[in-house]
């Protein structure tokens, strides 16, 4: 049997055929996400096809049974209706970090042999034990001192995952860490300024500062914040589970309810609004004093200051009224991904 639309695809000539990219691949904490996309003859770029699924057991565990992994990736392409078995690879963050490294560039050297040395310096052990790349973030003059973002990951971490997505059947294009995924999502939307971006990127148990100037990559670490410590503020106060905080929240938001709501509706809603903004305050103002201070050494790196925004992703912004919060307490636009 034969659908339609691979009908279709049979007899439309090959030059007009949209030209799909490879696939996306993350593995959360959670989740296996998957997305790729198709680029028409026209030049258009369009999804073609996504998929997101829970884990049967903990990421630990699916990356140490390539059989069960391969099961699971199998039934993503088949559902999601993906082609080809391309892939770029995203890193888990916990296999890799990231440090700024300021150097000056030296006569007949190139920038990554001094790149190199200094690494060399900075990291345990032998050199060729880590797979190392960076990123150049500003460069004034020729022999001005430079600013580069390094990522760093043990070799034998590096060539296991590889090894492990491999057995699932994959074949593996290119790997790709968060924080340089984060500014090519960041710098092609819309309404990207040419001046200071914040990107805070929540997890359920850590979270990340990206920080960009226009398109530069300035800086990118992580910090104690995370939904995790949001709930655990909410069960000490209330003495309610985990999983009952989760509740509340979703049910009730971070902002006061829908004024569609009936007045009595309206009125407890707001009360329980209240109750969870001034519980999760404290820690609201540490995310806040982390913010501040990444601006600060953004607008010393950049040499300059301009528009300011925040970007929100992650499991706060699926809190409603996270990035309102934010907002006002930061003073500058926020705006969930």
């Amino acid at each position: 049997m034969i659908s339609f639309q691979q009908l279709a695809a049979r007899l439309t000539p090959p030059l007009l055929r949209p030209k799909r990219g490879p696939i996306g691949v993350d593995l959360s904490l959670t989740r296996l996400h998957m997305v790729q996309f198709a680029k028409s003859s026209s030049g258009n770029v369009g999804l073609h096809a996504k998929m997101s699924l829970e884990y049967p057991d903990s990421r630990e565990a699916l990356l140490a049974k390539p059989r069960q992994l391969k099961k699971l990736v199998d039934r993503g392409l088949s559902e999601g209706g993906f082609e080809g078995r391309t892939v770029v690879l995203g890193m888990p963050s916990d296999a890799f970090r990231t440090m700024s490294v300021n150097y000056r560039p030296q006569a007949n050297v190139s920038d990554d042999q001094v790149v190199l040395r200094l690494m060399e310096e900075r990291l345990d052990g032998a050199i060729d034990d880590y797979v190392i790349d960076y990123i150049p973030v500003r460069a004034e003059a020729r022999d001005a001192e430079k600013l580069a973002i390094v990522a760093v990951s043990p070799r034998q971490r590096v060539t296991s995952f590889l090894d492990t997505m491999r057995a699932a059947g994959l074949a593996v294009d290119a790997l790709e860490i968060g924080p340089v995924a984060i500014r090519r999502l960041t710098t092609a939307l819309p309404t990207t300024t040419n001046g200071m971006i914040l990107i805070i990127n929540t997890g359920v148990s850590r979270s990340y500062l990206t920080m960009l100037s226009g398109r530069r990559l300035l800086m990118d670490k992580p910090i104690d914040f995370s939904q995790k410590r949001l709930l655990a503020a909410l069960c000490r106060t209330l003495d309610i589970s985990e999983s009952s905080a989760l509740n509340m929240v979703e049910r009730a938001g971070l902002h006061p309810a829908s004024m569609g709501l009936p007045r009595d509706h309206r009125e407890g809603e707001t009360g329980i609004y209240n109750t969870l903004l001034e519980i999760l305050k404290p820690e609201f103002l540490r995310l806040v004093e982390e913010t501040d201070r990444a601006f600060m050494y953004a607008a010393a790196q950049a040499r300059g200051g301009g528009d300011a925004v925040i970007y929100l992703l992650g499991s706060l912004a699926r809190w409603d009224g996270a990035d309102r919060i934010l907002s006002s307490m930061t003073r500058l636009p926020v705006t969930t991904m």
